[in-house]
């Protein structure tokens, strides 16, 4: 987590400090690799506008734990529409199965309510024991998205990007 600063922007010249929050340690980097990641990270959300909208759906999520799904679901349609991605493949790549993308989308869908509004107001889109697992399964197919399109990008998926993604998920996104 961090965030940066633009300290001048003259035409195309742009100049920026990054601040990281917390810098990763278990992750065995020094600190300053946390401030190159952060960088390179910003190049390529301004470059990759789906990837980017896919990230803000992940912030979202992470903000509103009861409405992770909607966000969940509409960051993976960004990768679907926008990075070439079919359900199929965002299913092989999370490990799971056709049937499993059919019921997260049935589950996101009008049937249940969930993307939608209701008269009670009561249907809850995730908890405290499901959301960091959308959250996670985003943040995969995030960094897969960027690999896509950086080849040379070294993924933080899995074990190592859920040690990165606990920092802001009050609950264990792996186990």
């Amino acid at each position: 987590m961090g965030r940066v600063l633009f300290t001048d922007v003259w035409g195309d010249f742009v100049t920026w400090v990054a601040h990281c929050d917390q810098p990763t340690p278990e992750l065995g980097k020094a600190p300053e690799a946390d401030t190159d990641v952060l960088y390179r990270w910003l190049h390529a959300l301004c470059i990759h506008t789906p990837l980017r909208r896919a990230a803000e759906d992940a912030h979202a999520a992470l903000l509103y734990f009861h409405e992770a799904l909607v966000y969940v679901y509409r960051g993976l349609e960004w990768l679907v529409e926008g990075m070439g991605f079919t359900w199929d493949d965002i299913a092989k790549k999370l490990g799971g199965t056709k049937n499993d993308i059919r019921e997260l989308k049935k589950t996101a869908n009008f049937e249940t309510g969930v993307r939608h509004a209701s008269k009670s107001g009561l249907k809850m889109r995730a908890t405290l024991n499901n959301y960091a697992s959308y959250v996670a399964g985003l943040f995969d197919m995030i960094n897969a998205a960027r690999t896509k399109v950086e080849p040379a990008y070294k993924t933080v998926a899995g074990k190592e990007g859920g040690k990165i993604l606990a920092r802001p998920i009050p609950h264990v996104p792996f186990e």
